[in-house]
């Protein structure tokens, strides 16, 4: 029968130093903010530069540190099925302890109407808020769209698609080394497949289908039809609406707060409502890391 121990308090000051979050960002980042005061008091929050830069990282660490977690953005080539798949296994080693917010950035979840609306520094009403949530998406949409055919065709043509050469006995000299190099059928065949990628039929067809699934096929933005709440970029969204005359933010003097300080002191207050009022995503990933670190402090008497 496995039983839960009693944790100290100088166990559980060596449990949060054991345990590492990383994200993307830097110290003076939202992501860094919101997931200190979401998480702060189970675990460590420690910034590791972009995406790119946090995926090395934990490649190179998770089999050495089984206790170092890494929380990445949703990119438009991350699909559902596999974040679906990175929250339901959470934490895996040979997933590198890696999960994938649901939404494209953190912003995003601040961006959902019902959870802004409960903001004390909002002036205006809930239709307001709405509206100003979607025209300032509305801005963005088409240049997300495109940006979601390039990413995809980035990202087609970097997979590993060819081996390189392991016999030397092939080469002998620089002549045969370059006949063997144009010789391969797999050079042909990538130089093919590159152009039918980038062909203009091909463009249309990705933008469409990136159109419909972003929108729903609407070209004027509405809620509940698209993705585009949750891959829109949240962080110039959200600061586009927070930097508006919709909110206001006043220092304990009176003065009036702008700039990251204003953003900082919004989403400080909103992650102070109870539960039932966070986005789902939030407790979730709560759970998962309260859960994770439990583990290892469970013993077999």
């Amino acid at each position: 029968m496995v039983r839960a121990r009693t944790i100290s308090n100088s166990e559980e000051v060596k449990q949060k130093e054991q345990y590492v979050l990383f994200v993307e960002g830097n110290e003076y980042s939202i992501d860094v903010k919101v997931l200190r005061d979401l998480l702060g008091n189970i675990i460590n929050i420690e910034p590791l530069g972009p995406s790119n830069s946090l995926k090395a990282v934990a490649k190179s660490l998770h089999k050495y540190h089984p206790y170092y977690f890494f929380l990445i953005d949703k990119d438009f080539h991350h699909k559902d099925e596999f974040v679906e798949k990175c929250w339901k296994n959470f934490p895996k080693k040979d997933a590198h302890n890696m999960l994938i917010w649901k939404k494209r950035q953190i912003e995003n979840y601040f961006l959902i109407p019902e959870y802004l609306f409960e903001s004390k520094y909002l002036n205006g009403n809930k239709s307001e808020l709405e509206n100003k949530i979607k025209d300032e998406a509305q801005k963005r949409i088409y240049l997300e769209i495109a940006n979601s055919v390039l990413v995809d065709i980035r990202e087609q043509i970097k997979e590993k698609w060819i081996e390189i050469f392991n016999d030397p006995s092939e080469f002998v000299n620089k002549d045969f080394a370059v006949e063997k190099l144009l010789s391969l059928e797999e050079l042909k065949g990538k130089s093919k497949k590159v152009s039918d990628l980038v062909s203009e039929k091909s463009i249309k067809e990705k933008f469409e289908t990136s159109f419909i699934e972003m929108t729903g096929g609407k070209l004027e933005l509405q809620f509940g039809e698209g993705s585009w709440l949750d891959m829109i970029d949240g962080k110039k969204t959200l600061n586009a609406i927070v930097h508006s005359n919709l909110f206001s933010v006043k220092d304990t003097k009176g003065n009036t707060v702008e700039g990251k300080q204003k953003l900082n002191d919004i989403a400080k207050e909103l992650l102070s409502k109870p539960d039932d009022v966070l986005p789902e995503d939030f407790i979730k990933l709560r759970e998962l890391i309260k859960k994770s670190i439990r583990k290892t402090y469970s013993f077999n008497p």
